[in-house]
């Protein structure tokens, strides 16, 4: 059967995303361990007193994102089709990092962007604390069928494989069982390649395409460069932050999240009309697609209200590099 992979201990928040964040990034990566804070009050801003939880075990479950169960040792999951997006994470921000650094931010910069933010909404789509946001989304999808035979044909195997892990699933991130499987064939759909005459098609990556090519798009990244122990950038456990901006007349869909313990992103996307109503045509689709990236240098007030936000957008815990992060 497709996707057959061994492992069992499936990430929803990738271990290259915390490592990034990690206490002791000088270790061997099966010791790095991560702060984690559990938030009580989504609105105090009050962290509890933090743990040390051991990356390899940190944001996962058992056979999270496994559509059928062979045995002990062998499972049909979803984590060859995440790890082509996951890949290029750690690598990809520090190339987007170090070329704002040196002042190339006018060079092409658009690769590493739209691989980042590609992985970020992915942690949208797979987070199992947004299974019900996440398939109001893009739940529509699982309509769909394939018209390569074979493919519909395997589809159809997985979903009717054996899933002991839903019952812990279910309880754990409270969903139903009809939502939980809908969810695995909706990641699944949105993130296998058919083949097409143009090449390789996936619905995924089709999405992010059509949000940077429809839309005026601006990113800030803020950095953090002096040795401040508080000076660092919270992780959620929903993997970003998503909301609305006020914007002309409408609003900008707004996505950020941690690119490191010291560097935050933040994605703007505005349907190019909202400016004004009254735009040309041809100023309209000059815009759309149009990419501004500003770099930020140390702005404390902007970080605090980063992980503020992250505190208050988070299912329940926050994670970082040091046990007080500067949250006010």
């Amino acid at each position: 059967m497709a996707l057959a992979n061994p492992t069992w201990n499936q990430h929803y928040i990738t271990q290259a995303e915390q490592r990034l964040n990690a206490i002791d990034r000088s270790k061997p990566k099966d010791r790095q361990r991560i702060w984690a804070f559990r938030v009580d009050d989504h609105d105090s801003h009050a962290l509890a007193v933090p743990t040390k939880e051991r990356i390899k075990y940190s944001l996962s479950l058992e056979d999270l994102f496994s559509l059928h169960v062979f045995d002990e040792r062998q499972r049909a999951n979803l984590e060859s089709l995440f790890e082509q997006y996951e890949r290029k994470i750690t690598s990809d921000s520090q190339r987007l990092i170090d070329k704002l650094r040196t002042n190339q931010s006018r060079l092409n910069i658009r690769s590493e962007l739209r691989s980042i933010f590609t992985s970020k909404l992915l942690n949208f789509a797979r987070n199992p604390n947004g299974i019900v946001k996440a398939l109001n989304t893009f739940g529509a999808v699982t309509d769909h069928k394939f018209g390569d035979p074979e493919m519909q044909r395997e589809f159809a195997e997985l979903c009717a494989g054996s899933r002991p892990q839903r019952d812990t699933v279910c309880a754990t991130f409270g969903v139903s069982p009809d939502a939980y499987d809908r969810w695995l064939q909706m990641l699944y759909m949105l993130l296998i390649e058919t083949r097409t005459d143009a090449g390789p098609f996936s619905l995924f990556r089709d999405v992010v395409a059509g949000m940077f090519g429809n839309n005026f798009v601006t990113v800030f990244v803020f950095e953090y460069t002096d040795d401040n122990p508080e000076h660092v950038c919270l992780l959620s456990d929903r993997g970003l932050n998503s909301y609305e901006a006020p914007l002309g007349q409408g609003f900008a869909a707004i996505f950020e999240f941690n690119l490191n313990a010291k560097t935050f992103a933040c994605f703007s996307f505005a349907d190019p009309t909202l400016y004004s109503e009254r735009l040309p045509a041809s100023t309209i689709a000059a815009a759309s697609g149009q990419l501004i990236v500003t770099r930020v240098i140390d702005d404390i007030s902007c970080l605090v209200k980063y992980n503020q936000r992250t505190m208050s957008h988070c299912a329940s815990m926050v994670f970082g590099a040091t046990p007080s992060p500067k949250t006010s």
